[in-house]
């Protein structure tokens, strides 16, 4: 009883032990052998040329397009930027230029003339014309008239390019802007300050519309690259295809058959060889059926000359 109760623990884990276990392999060692064998099954895969041929092509067009599209929209984000940049300065200078006078005879109806045609640019979100004291003078949005400058909120980037500083800050609105600012001078005194809002989310809108084209023209290109491949692959596979078939026919024996190829390049080339090899054996062929037709012949009459003279 007490051997029959001590086995049986022992024959529950062998029933209940993995097949894996029993055989004295782990888990991870069948599964290893496994993708071993579908690695070396992937590896001895028949590929046709043509697909080679497409793939190779396909990824070398997309890798051009790709490595260049990235330049040009780096470089396309960079001219953009710069060229609304250079539009702000440009209208920031024309309001400083002509806003002197106005200012100093604080002739309200002349300012707000000159940020009325600002509104009207497109990208710009704002411009105001400020005193000394930071009074607002003029505005593109009147009931801010009279009242102080609000402080700019979340202030990135401030830079200064001789006398116009830019940063970047956030409106309650939520909109990104770059503010761009001049001093309004008359006779090297400062009366006061110009500022114009360029809308950075009208930058990025550029932005995207020049990514959307660029991905989109690349995606033709690829597009026309993957045809271009196909029709090579095509027209690399169909002469080799015609090649075996005249392989297999010499090799039953029907040295009477020709490649109908004409190309001018080396697909052509192989294939004149080939009806030349072929027209050779052909004539080989037909000359050893003479000779032995000839010394059958000549057997043939040797046999009869011998059973004349018996």
């Amino acid at each position: 009883m007490a051997d029959s109760k001590s086995s049986s623990p022992i024959e529950a884990l062998e029933v209940c032990s993995p097949p894996w276990n029993q055989a004295g392999f782990p888990p991870s060692a069948a599964a290893t052998e496994s993708l071993l064998r579908f690695s070396k099954r992937l590896w001895n895969l028949r590929v046709p040329i043509r697909v080679k041929l497409s793939v190779a092509i396909t990824l070398i067009v997309c890798l051009t397009i790709l490595i260049l599209s990235f330049t040009i929209l780096i470089r396309q984000k960079d001219q953009l930027y710069s060229q609304t940049v250079q539009t702000g300065k440009v209208s920031l200078n024309y309001f400083a230029t002509n806003a002197n006078i106005p200012l100093l005879n604080d002739d309200l109806v002349r300012l707000n003339r000159l940020i009325k045609d600002a509104a009207s640019v497109k990208g710009i979100l704002y411009a105001a014309i400020v005193d000394r004291k930071y009074t607002v003078k003029a505005h593109s949005e009147p009931n801010k008239i009279g009242k102080p400058l609000q402080d700019f909120q979340e202030i990135e980037d401030l830079r200064q390019d001789e006398n116009i500083q830019y940063f970047n800050h956030t409106l309650p609105s939520g909109s990104r802007v770059l503010n761009l600012s001049r001093p309004i001078t008359f006779k090297d005194k400062e009366l006061g300050t110009v500022h114009i809002g360029l809308s950075l989310d009208f930058i990025n809108q550029l932005i995207y519309r020049e990514t959307l084209f660029i991905l989109i023209l690349s995606l033709f290109i690829v597009l026309f690259g993957i045809g271009v491949a196909i029709l090579l692959g095509i027209g690399f596979t169909r002469p080799i295809s015609k090649l075996m078939g005249a392989t297999r026919e010499f090799g039953k024996g029907n040295l009477h058959h020709r490649l109908n190829l004409k190309r001018q390049d080396e697909f052509g080339d192989l294939a004149s060889a080939f009806n030349y090899m072929a027209g050779e054996l052909d004539q080989k062929e037909a000359a050893n059926a003479r000779l032995f037709s000839e010394r059958l012949q000549a057997e043939k009459e040797a046999r009869n000359l011998g059973e004349q003279l018996q």
